[in-house]
């Protein structure tokens, strides 16, 4: 059942909470890796979030898509964090930056145009009346021409961007049980993009 414009099961008149949506996480941490696989290095996010899910971590759920959708607020409604992953236009000298997200004022969004998280966020918030902990992990990018191989640049970003991806699922973790999760053990099957 799609609960996101069923005013049925929720009024969005009156500013109330879905109690259906928030706060009954079936996940505690969403991983949405996002870009176009067909662009080049434009694909990355979806490849570090089916890596992600390839980590099978309890109480994480990755998810691999084309593009942000309003349909996903469900989702991160549901969530108590969430790790957005996409790729930066950048100089080759740019780093992997994670940066921490709030939504975008809710006057300054469009309900059909969900091209960024801080606006899925706020998406959130106005349907759900909750937003989860958010983080964008930003992988520095040089070659979205038509293609499907990754420049060394993203290559090189991968690794660090699956380390970083790591460190902020620990870092999740121990803030909400209070102690280290030995969850993050498995390493990550990373050996490069010879395949490709």
């Amino acid at each position: 059942m799609n609960l996101l414009f069923n005013r049925t099961q929720f009024d969005l008149s009156a500013g109330g909470v879905n109690p259906l949506i928030c706060g009954e996480e079936n996940y505690s941490i969403l991983v949405i890796g996002y870009g176009n696989t067909l662009r080049s290095d434009d694909g990355v996010g979806q490849w570090v979030a089916a890596e992600v899910e390839g980590w099978e971590l309890q109480n994480v759920r990755s998810l691999p898509v084309h593009q942000l959708t309003p349909e996903l607020a469900e989702l991160l409604a549901s969530a108590s964090s969430v790790i957005f992953v996409d790729a930066y236009p950048a100089s080759e000298d740019a780093l992997v930056e994670v940066c921490p997200l709030e939504p975008v004022d809710s006057n300054n969004f469009s309900l059909g145009h969900m091209s960024n998280p801080r606006s899925l966020l706020a998406l959130t918030q106005a349907v759900y009346g909750c937003t989860p902990q958010a983080w964008l992990v930003a992988i520095p990018a040089v070659n979205f021409q038509l293609g499907e191989r990754f420049s060394p640049k993203v290559q090189q970003g991968l690794a660090v961007a699956l380390d970083k991806i790591r460190r902020l699922l620990g870092e999740v973790f121990e803030r909400s049980d209070g102690k280290e999760d030995n969850r993050l053990v498995r390493q990550s099957s990373y050996k490069g993009f010879n395949h490709l």
